[in-house]
């Protein structure tokens, strides 16, 4: 695949973690990916483009993963949706459309429930967290 067409990798720093994240896209409302588990922000390569015509499109690599830092860090469902509302606050973004894949999904319900108003539209793809057939590692993150 050709992938000259991708955004350029930017980093911001949220809290004490350097965060890679792509942004493409200069009008419409602001729509944020979020990848699942051992994913990244490549995960959305073949979706950003298209809906980058319609909205200003960000994908961050969560803590942990990808080419962000690597924080010593509870990785629970409340701390990725702290740190989302941490990088929406970064970027200066009030409220966004959210789309998220397995993980991704299961930290956007918690950060839907913390937050919501930040959240305009909610998008899961293949969601975690939903139900007793959870997978038992995404039933251990959402302990306290």
């Amino acid at each position: 695949m050709n992938t000259s067409h991708l955004p350029q990798d930017q980093f911001i720093n949220i809290g004490s973690v350097t965060t890679r994240y792509w942004a493409t896209g200069s009008t419409g409302p602001p729509l944020i990916f979020v990848h699942g588990l051992g994913q990244y922000t490549e995960n959305w390569m073949y979706n950003i483009t298209a809906l980058a015509q319609h909205f200003r499109v960000y994908a961050p690599d969560l803590a942990g993963f990808g080419k962000s830092d690597k924080p010593d860090a509870p990785f629970t469902y409340d701390y990725f949706a702290q740190f989302l509302n941490d990088f929406m606050s970064a970027m200066n973004i009030p409220e966004a459309h959210l789309i998220g894949h397995s993980l991704g999904g299961a930290v956007l319900l918690r950060f839907a429930m913390d937050f919501p108003d930040h959240v305009n539209n909610l998008v899961l793809v293949g969601s975690e967290g939903l139900g007793e057939d959870a997978a038992l590692i995404f039933r251990l993150l959402s302990l306290p």
